[in-house]
């Protein structure tokens, strides 16, 4: 004689889920019962702008504008900031973004020309910018 197979019981789309499964996906997923699980939040990452003395100033605010999107004042009054302090924060965002960012500035300062953007007895642009992780 064949070997009965029985049919998987009938689920009713709207019932709510059985509560020892809720809690047992709440204890994987690391939350309470009732609690909501927010999304977490990336981490931010600051760029930060260094002060060298032998880029011209034109060109720092250049950069700021292009590679990190900064405003013409704004990106004036960091300069400065820079120049004055040592160091700015250019602008606090996720850490793809600020990576896509640096890029397109080191491919700014690696285009730069001395007598044009720096002065010319320096071998290079010395022009230089990090990255910080922000904690809360």
């Amino acid at each position: 004689m064949p070997e009965t197979i029985e049919a998987p019981p009938k689920v009713e789309p709207n019932k709510p889920a059985d509560p020892a499964f809720k809690e047992m996906l709440g204890n994987l997923l690391g939350k309470k019962e009732g609690e909501k699980q927010e999304p977490a939040e990336p981490p931010m990452w600051a760029i930060v702008l260094h002060n060298d003395n032998t880029t011209f100033p034109d060109f720092v605010t250049e950069v700021l504008m292009e590679a990190f999107r900064v405003e013409g004042n704004s990106a004036h009054r960091t300069m400065m900031l820079a120049h004055r302090s040592g160091q700015a924060v250019v602008t606090v965002t996720t850490k793809d973004r600020a990576d896509t960012m640096m890029e397109v500035a080191r491919e700014m300062i690696a285009k730069a020309e001395g007598g044009k953007h720096f002065y010319s007895h320096v071998p290079s642009c010395e022009l230089a910018f990090s990255l910080r992780e922000e904690t809360k």
